[in-house]
C-alpha cells in the first residue's frame, strides 16, 4: 500500500441501493476535487461496482449526477479503487471484467487502508 489516504469511502452496496451508491460516489469525487488523497473500498455486494459498466444504469436524478458520470470523473481525478478479493470470489464477480483501475486487496490490506485513513465513511 502507498501512503495513507486522507479520505476512504467504504461501499458495501451495489445498484440495488442507488441512493447510497450515488452519495458515496458523490462524496468520494468531492474529496478528490478538494485535493484529498481518496480511495473507494468495495466490500460485500459493493464489489459489483468494480465491474466495467456496472454502475452505468444508476441515476437517481437531480441534484445528483449519474453514477456513470461520477465514476468516470472520480477515475479521471485519479481517485483510487480497491476491491475485496474474497468478496469478488464469493459474489462470483468475473475478475477479467473489472475496470482496469481497480486494485484487488486481501482482508489484511483492507484493514491497513481503514486504519491508515485520516477519515472514513461507510455506506452499508
Amino acid at each position: 500500500m502507498n501512503a495513507p489516504h486522507d479520505f476512504l469511502v467504504t461501499i458495501s452496496v451495489g445498484k440495488t441501493e442507488p441512493g447510497r451508491l450515488t452519495v458515496a460516489l458523490t462524496l468520494a469525487l468531492a474529496a478528490r476535487t478538494l485535493g484529498k488523497k481518496t480511495a473507494l473500498l468495495l466490500m460485500v455486494e459493493g464489489v459489483h461496482n468494480a465491474s466495467e459498466g456496472y454502475v452505468d444504469s444508476v441515476d437517481v436524478g437531480a441534484p445528483f449526477a449519474a453514477c456513470e458520470d461520477l465514476m468516470e470523473s472520480y477515475i479521471a481525478a485519479e481517485g483510487e479503487i480497491y476491491a475485496c478479493g474474497a468478496c469478488l470470489d464469493h459474489n462470483k464477480v468475473d475478475r477479467s471484467k473489472l475496470m482496469p483501475e481497480v486494485k484487488v486487496v486481501t482482508g489484511t490490506q483492507a484493514v491497513e487502508l481503514l486504519c491508515g485513513a485520516k477519515a472514513s465513511l461507510q455506506f452499508n
